[in-house]
């Protein structure tokens, strides 16, 4: 028994997580609600390799739809026809609703930089806790 509990907290997408640790990030296992998995898990993305490994640019993914729905009271891609187009670059970025709800521009590029189709350039966990937004 320890004085102090050491916990890892990971925020699932609706009531599922995974603990994994620190030097393995890659996952491999698709789960989550649809409208919220990253454009990778889907298949919408080319990364450099093809491979069933994902990192945890899901997590941030994910994030960012949340982000967006707490603001704009909507999911970002309501249908994944809309997500596929967003990823093959022939629409941009869905921020009529963002703006809408009167969303700062600190805060529509804090969302939109977490909903970027390709993984490698996703906001990563740290540059997000400190990005100007907050």
């Amino acid at each position: 028994m320890s004085t102090e509990p050491q916990w890892w907290v990971k925020i699932g997408d609706f009531g599922i997580s995974k603990r994994i640790a620190s030097e393995q990030t890659a996952l491999r296992t698709q789960a989550g609600t649809q409208q919220f998995q990253a454009p990778e898990i889907l298949g919408y993305v080319e990364e450099a390799e093809e491979t069933s490994e994902y990192t945890n640019a899901v997590d941030m993914w994910s994030l960012g739809c949340v982000t967006y729905l707490m603001l704009a009271q909507t999911i970002p891609f309501a249908r994944l026809r809309a997500l596929n187009e967003y990823c093959c670059g022939r629409v941009q970025f869905p921020s009529e609703k963002l703006r809408e709800k009167g969303v700062s521009m600190d805060g529509l590029r804090f969302v939109e930089e977490l909903l970027n189709p390709h993984p490698s350039q996703r906001l990563a966990a740290e540059p997000a806790s400190q990005h100007a937004w907050f």
